[in-house]
C-alpha cells in the first residue's frame, strides 16, 4: 500500500507537535511498565478526564503488581467503582498474578507475549509494549481509526473487518520505529484533541498537509459507519428498604452482569408497574413477597451499559421480610455504605437519597 506523503515529514511533524502540545497526564511521567498497563486497562472504555482521579487513587492504595496480585476481590472492586466494565480488573488481576507466580513479577516485553495474559488484547498489547518497552509495533484504537480513514478519505465501514485491517496496515507504514511510544501517544492524542468526531479543528492540525479531507472541510464525513448501535430498553423497580436508619443491599450472585457487587435489589418489570407502585405491589405478591409499604417514590434515574438504556424507579420500602431476593444481603448503615463494592446505579441511587435525608 502506497501513502501519498513523505514519511519522514509526516513524523516529524506529528512529534513535534506532541512534543508542545500533549496534555499532563499523570502516565506519562513515568516508564515503570506496571503504572502503564494500569492506565491503558483504565482508559478503555473511560475518558481520561474519568480515569485521573481513579489512577492516583488506585497507586496509592496498590502501589506495585504484587499489591494487586495479594489483594481481596472486594477491596479492589471498591477500588474499581464507578469506572464500569468490571472484567477489566477482574482481568488484570488475574493477569497480575500469573505474572507474580510465573515470571517471577517481570512483566512481559512483546505485544505477543502479553497478549497471552487475560484481558490484553491487540491495542492494549501493542500500547504497553510500544511505551513500557519501546517495541515499534502500532498501536490503533478509535481515535486512530479515525485519523487515518481522514489521512486517506477511506471509505469502507468502520464496523467492518476489512477497515480494521487497511487502518492496521497504514498504522504500521506510519509507524517511528525510532520512537514507537511516543508516536503512538500522539497518534492517539491527534485524534483525541484535535481530529476530533465533530468539529475537528483542521485549521490548527499538524498534519493537515498531508489529509486527503481536512482542506475540504469533510472530515465529519469520516469515518463511515453504516450500522447503528441498537438500544435495549430496560425498566427497573428499585426496592430500598429501610430499617432502624439501615439500607438493605444485595450482593449479586457470581457469574451475573456486575457479579460480587452490592446494590439495592433491582427487579426488572414492564414499564407501566415500575412506575406505578400498586402495580409493582401486585407483581411482587405473585412472587410470595408481602406487607411491603412504600414510604417515598425517589425520582426517576436514568442509566446506560454498553447497549442497554435503563429507566430505573427508586422507592424506599418497608417491610418484615430482609430477603427479598436470593442472594446475599446484609442491612448497612449509611454511614458503611461506602465500603461495599457498589453498582454504579447503587452508588447514584444513594447521591439521590443524600438530597433527601
Amino acid at each position: 500500500m502506497m501513502l501519498n506523503f513523505i514519511l519522514p515529514d509526516f513524523r516529524k511533524s506529528l512529534l513535534t507537535w506532541y512534543s508542545k502540545h500533549k496534555r499532563n497526564l499523570p502516565w506519562r511521567h513515568t516508564s515503570n511498565p506496571y503504572k502503564i498497563w494500569l492506565s491503558e486497562i483504565m482508559l478503555q472504555q473511560t475518558t481520561v478526564e474519568v480515569v485521573i482521579p481513579y489512577y492516583n487513587r488506585f497507586l496509592k492504595t496498590l502501589p506495585s503488581l504484587e499489591d494487586v496480585a495479594k489483594v481481596s476481590e472486594a477491596e479492589l472492586l471498591k477500588l474499581w467503582a464507578g469506572l464500569g466494565y468490571y472484567n477489566r480488573i477482574r482481568n488484570f488481576q488475574k493477569a497480575a498474578r500469573l505474572v507474580i507466580a510465573e515470571q517471577a513479577g517481570e512483566i512481559p516485553k512483546t505485544k505477543t507475549q502479553l497478549m497471552e495474559l487475560p484481558g490484553l488484547g491487540s491495542y492494549t498489547a501493542a500500547a504497553i509494549a510500544s511505551i513500557a518497552f519501546g517495541e515499534p509495533v502500532a498501536v490503533v484504537d478509535g481515535n486512530v481509526m479515525r485519523v487515518v480513514t481522514r489521512l486517506k478519505a477511506y471509505g469502507g465501514d468502520i464496523g467492518e473487518a476489512s477497515t480494521k485491517q487497511f487502518v492496521q496496515e497504514v498504522a504500521n507504514q506510519l509507524l517511528d520505529q525510532k520512537n514507537p511510544g511516543d508516536f503512538n501517544q500522539a497518534m492517539m492524542e491527534l485524534g483525541a484533541t484535535v481530529c476530533t468526531p465533530k468539529n475537528p479543528s483542521c485549521f490548527i492540525c499538524p498534519v493537515l498537509s498531508h489529509c486527503k479531507v481536512g482542506h475540504l472541510g469533510t472530515s465529519e464525513n469520516y469515518p463511515i459507519k453504516k450500522t447503528k448501535t441498537r438500544y435495549v430498553d430496560q425498566w427497573l423497580a428499585c426496592l430500598i428498604l429501610t430499617k432502624d436508619s439501615k439500607f438493605l443491599l444485595r450482593k449479586r450472585k457470581l457469574g451475573e452482569v456486575l457479579g460480587n457487587q452490592w446494590e439495592f435489589p433491582l427487579l426488572e418489570v414492564e414499564q407501566e408497574v415500575a412506575k406505578d407502585f400498586s402495580l409493582l405491589k401486585k407483581e411482587l405478591q405473585k412472587t410470595g413477597l408481602r406487607n411491603i409499604k412504600v414510604k417515598e417514590n425517589l425520582p426517576l434515574l436514568k442509566h446506560s451499559i454498553m447497549n442497554r438504556r435503563m429507566k430505573v424507579y427508586p422507592y424506599l420500602v418497608h417491610s418484615k421480610s430482609k430477603t427479598l431476593f436470593q442472594g446475599e444481603g446484609k442491612m448497612v448503615s449509611k454511614a458503611q455504605l461506602i465500603n461495599y463494592p457498589l453498582t454504579s446505579v447503587t452508588r447514584k441511587i444513594i447521591d439521590i437519597i443524600k438530597m433527601y435525608y
